[in-house]
């Protein structure tokens, strides 16, 4: 949590004019405030996805609520400064501008300084585009500010000082708030540009530009194609078709008296007199009347009249104010998706018109010219209620006489449809429609709208961003759908080494084991029946100095070769890493966890950090000497434990009398437990000594521990993990050599110590399999291999399947199984005569930018793209459809995932959380969509 609330009430609420401080300071008496700073941050919040400096915030509204003299400002304004050193010049240029524009602003008109929305205003005008100066853009960080504030006083915990900033701190707020308030003076100076931003979102309004000019094209489809080679607006064609595949409109049934008449379906023994065969009319009529009496007579059975279907459905796009900005171009993503999606499945055409405030113009969607309309062109009008009535008006005998219309499409604004003169325009309208709302964030509503009322159709969501358009990509796409979504509910063997194996598990069966790879990604392994489900692929690099293991979650401390130590944190729900660099230039250091906090032990110095957020809350000097996990020794030999309460929440647990350890210049190496009690344990592991009386009309107990044969020498020994049972221990024992050199700085020695049987013996340091089997025998089980298939150089597309061709020259097959229905199969195979291998290329990182090791190699097969990826699964996708399939390739089995239904196969590639013992068959999607792939090889 931000260190802002984490007083009594939260350090928001007032300025200390009187002393040199300029932060906002814990005062209960006005406290009521923070309802009121909280709906302020919310806005803030949902305008720039992020929170400026929440002092910044309160100067800003501390001036709009009440005019202060300029002696005032300027005496606040030197506290501030006086906490950044080096910053002179800048307080004698900026401080005089800055005492100006807040007596400026005080003098607004009040309509420009009441309400939350005059603080919203001021900062979303003057930091828009300004992300560096948003102190927090955390959503999760925001939401617990915004809900923090909103607890009343009486309900909050008490106020403890040990969450008081510290100097850095403070220096780096001020510092921030500074230049957000110089940004703020030189952005909002003008009144007419504050107006014009709270009317339209814009700081200044540009010219309407005049209709599109409508260039023919052979068809929207041939159009979209050719532009996605367009450097501006090729994501969004991509993107658009994509998306088409998300979208299902309903259709409308026509007016049974415009339907044609149908032919004759059956013949039955039931029906009405006309309609009877001309065979039992020829008949006598005393045969004719028995046969109808006996229900022996043939009638005929009418077909019924088929339903005309629609063959154009006019979509409208609102061009306001209201939309501008983002939600205008994914509008027009959505409109182009409309279109493509129509035709596929129903072989629909599209009549595009923009909505102005007073009139609809109709768009050529086949044109280039006419799609660049439908993004670029926008109008200052407020809403378009108004040309929405026109085109019913003028459409009224296209929409009610011909049939094959379908019902329009109108894709506006949420805040457009919640706009109450725009409901109120189109309350006249009698004829039913249907409407795309699209919100800021994405999300849109597909709805019926009727004279009586709304129907919620559909709901989607549109993942393009302001950086996918400006991320280009190659013509054919080099980043399949696999990238961009969460892992797949997919669980496969790790390709390469492993570096760390970090486990847990408990008396009652339960265990888990957490896996980090070469390449940088996390596995999970929780049954014996799966394999290792990937839950993060960008963990950085490093040795692990310390872990904390569950079944859902984990916690490390990494340290990096660059001399940097990381805090990671990983929710097995969320497939999201938190990582934070707690420490940079650190050459030795321990750490350990104690309740929620998070502890380093350097030579004379002890770091807290919260483990909720990896923040730094407190130091101070101890000449005490950590011996394993929260316990440190003193020089008297008295041990010391973290009790977790607060910072320097120590305790003394008791003193080691070395006079009764039969050992020469004995030391204490570490501090360890177990069913019997707490046991100090010397650096040699030659002994351990009973730290808690269970008795004081007895002397401590202490244990001699015998070392196997051939053991190497052991010297300051700490502990470092123990099983759940606390009777087998992991000991590290850093040598003289490791702790000087720089080259090897972590080099180590681990030793297994059994407390049942008073014995120690070395453990492998380079294979951490036999390292967990030591310790954590049933966890241990969890992890199974198998060979995945992924070294191939080439691929083809055949009638009967894939054929891949591995790097030693051999073949083999991707096809549907014979002798088991719904399953797929991997079969040996020859070379297939007459075709073309497509060789996969160089591997290449997904994002050039991005933490990810592993890496994709493509190859441009017919009819679509093949990727396989340095973990070993294969990812395909067919030109002619936005879906796409992810497989692991195991002989015998294949399982996979695909965009449309999600897993299926074997279970042993089935995660745990999907709560599936059992195959899932190959599902009828899938099927059809490779059946239609493999018949294009026959072409």
């Amino acid at each position: 949590m931000h260190p802002y609330l984490l007083a009594s009430s939260p350090e928001v609420v007032r300025v200390d004019e009187t002393d040199n401080t300029w932060v906002w300071r814990n005062n209960d008496s006005t406290a009521v405030f923070a309802g009121q700073l909280a709906e302020i941050l919310e806005n803030i919040a949902s305008v720039l996805n992020g929170l400026p400096t929440i002092t910044s915030v309160l100067c800003v509204a501390s001036a709009l609520r009440h005019w202060e003299s300029d002696a005032v400002w300027d005496d606040r304004l030197r506290g501030m400064m006086l906490h950044n050193a080096g910053t002179t010049g800048l307080l004698d240029t900026g401080r005089p501008k800055l005492v100006r524009w807040f007596s400026k602003i005080a003098a607004q008109k009040e309509q420009f300084r009441t309400g939350t929305i005059a603080t919203v205003s001021i900062f979303g005008c003057g930091l828009a585009g300004r992300s560096d100066l948003l102190e927090i853009t955390d959503d999760k960080t925001i939401a617990e500010i915004i809900q923090s504030l909103r607890i009343p006083i009486e309900d909050r915990e008490p106020f403890n000082p040990v969450y008081a900033l510290s100097d850095q701190e403070l220096v780096s707020h001020c510092l921030l708030t500074w230049e957000t308030l110089l940004q703020l003076s030189e952005s909002v100076s003008d009144t007419a540009v504050l107006e014009t931003w709270r009317k339209t979102g814009l700081r200044e309004l540009p010219q309407t530009s005049e209709s599109p000019e409508n260039l023919p094209a052979q068809s929207l489809h041939e159009t979209l194609k050719t532009l996605e080679d367009d450097e501006t607006y090729g994501r969004l064609a991509r993107y658009s078709r994509e998306l088409s595949a998300l979208i299902s409109l309903p259709r409308r049934v026509a007016d049974p008296d415009d339907m044609p008449q149908g032919g004759v379906s059956d013949v039955t023994n039931r029906g009405n007199p006309e309609q009877l065969l001309m065979t039992e009319l020829a008949a006598e009529p005393l045969v004719l009347l028995a046969r109808i009496a006996n229900g022996q007579a043939l009638y005929m059975r009418k077909e019924t009249p088929p339903g005309m279907q629609a063959s154009k459905r006019p979509v409208l796009v609102e061009s306001g104010i209201q939309c501008w900005g983002m939600t205008r171009v994914r509008m027009a993503a959505l409109a182009l998706a409309v279109a493509s999606s129509e035709r596929r499945r129903a072989s629909m055409d599209t009549e595009f018109y923009l909505l102005e405030s007073n009139r609809y113009l109709a768009v050529d969607s086949s044109s280039r010219d006419g799609i660049f309309g439908l993004i670029e062109c926008l109008d200052t009008g407020e809403h378009p209620g108004h040309a929405l009535v026109n085109f019913f008006n003028d459409q009224s005998d296209r929409l009610r006489i011909n049939s094959e219309l379908a019902e329009p499409l109108l894709i506006t604004s949420a805040a457009t449809w919640r706009n109450s003169d725009f409901r109120h325009s189109i309350s006249p309208l009698q004829q039913p429609f249907l409407a795309a709302v699209v919100n800021r964030d994405g999300t849109v509503g597909i709805v019926r709208k009727t004279k009586i009322g709304e129907e919620t159709i559909q709901s989607l969501k549109l993942d393009l961003t302001e950086e996918q358009l400006r991320h280009q990509v190659r013509t054919k796409s080099t980043k399949p759908m696999f990238t961009l979504r969460p892992f797949p509910s997919l669980a496969f063997s790790p390709a390469g080494h492993e570096t760390d194996w970090l486990a847990d598990e408990h008396a009652n069966g339960d265990a888990c084991t957490w896996m980090l790879t070469h390449d940088q990604r996390l596995l999970r392994f929780t049954s014996a029946l799966h394999g290792g489900e990937e839950v993060c692929d960008a963990i950085p690099p490093g040795k692990v100095l310390l872990s904390y293991v569950s079944n859902s979650r984990l916690e490390l401390v990494l340290a990096s070769s660059q001399d940097k130590h990381e805090w990671v944190r990983i929710e097995a729900g969320s497939r999201a890493a938190q990582i934070k660099t707690i420490g940079t230039g650190i050459t030795m250091a321990a750490y350990a966890f104690s309740g929620r906090y998070l502890l380093r032990f350097r030579q004379g110095a002890c770091d807290v950090y919260l483990r909720s957020d990896g923040i730094q809350v407190a130091t101070y000097q101890t000449n005490r000497r950590h011996v394993g996990f929260c316990y440190q020794a003193d020089e008297d030999n008295a041990i010391w434990i973290h009790g977790g309460a607060a910072p320097d929440d120590w305790h003394c647990m008791g003193r080691i009398e070395l006079h009764r350890i039969k050992t020469g210049k004995p030391k204490i190496g570490g501090v360890i437990c177990n069913q019997a009690g707490t046991w100090a344990v010397s650096g040699d592991l030659n002994w351990a000594v009973e730290l808690c009386k269970p008795d004081q009309n007895r002397a401590p107990q202490v244990i001699q521990i015998e070392s196997k044969s051939n053991a190497p020498a052991i010297q300051d020994a700490r502990p470092i993990m123990g099983n759940s049972w606390r009777n087998r221990w992991v000991f590290e024992s850093l040598s003289p050599s490791a702790s000087i050199s720089t080259t090897n700085r972590y080099a180590k020695k681990l030793f297994l110590l059994d407390l049942n049987n008073h014995l120690t013996s070395p453990l492998p340091i380079n294979h951490p399999p036999d390292f967990l089997k030591a310790v954590f025998p049933t966890a241990y089980q969890l992890v199974r291999s198998k060979s995945i298939r992924r070294r191939v150089n080439s691929a083809t597309l055949s009638s009967e399947g894939i054929v891949f061709e591995k790097e030693s020259g051999v073949y083999f097959l991707l096809c549907f199984a014979t002798n088991h229905p719904q399953r797929l199969m991997v079969v040996p195979s020859k070379r297939p005569k007459l075709s073309r291998f497509a060789t996969f290329g160089d591997p290449y990182k997904i994002d050039e930018d991005s933490n990810r090791v592993w890496t994709l190699r493509q190859a441009d097969i017919q009819g679509g793209i093949c990727w396989v990826d340095s973990r070993g699964l294969f990812h395909f996708k067919r030109d002619d459809d936005p879906d796409e399939l992810t497989l692991a390739l195991a002989d015998p089995h294949v399982s996979g995932w695909f965009s449309g239904c999600g897993f299926f196969g074997p279970k042993y590639f089935c995660p745990k959380t999907l709560d599936k013992h059992d195959d899932v068959p190959l599902p009828n999607a899938v099927e059809k969509w490779l059946k239609q792939w493999f018949q294009q090889a026959s072409r």
